[in-house]
């Protein structure tokens, strides 16, 4: 995880709760990114191709 270089244990720290709720709030909080995203996930090719049907991966053609 990375929030102003954090680890998951000084987030917690910082935050004063639980490891555990640090994570779970990080999960939740990427699923709304990636919902919001279209349910692409930027860290992986998942998602891409079922939201690009033309499968040129959102290049265009430079023939006018």
């Amino acid at each position: 995880m990375t929030w102003a270089d954090l680890t998951y244990e000084q987030a917690a720290e910082a935050l004063g709760v639980p490891v555990g709720t640090v994570r779970s709030r990080v999960n939740r909080a990427r699923s709304k990114l990636r919902r919001a995203l279209g349910d692409i996930d930027p860290t992986t090719n998942e998602g891409i191709a079922s939201s690009n049907s033309s499968g040129n991966c959102g290049t265009r053609s430079r023939n006018g």
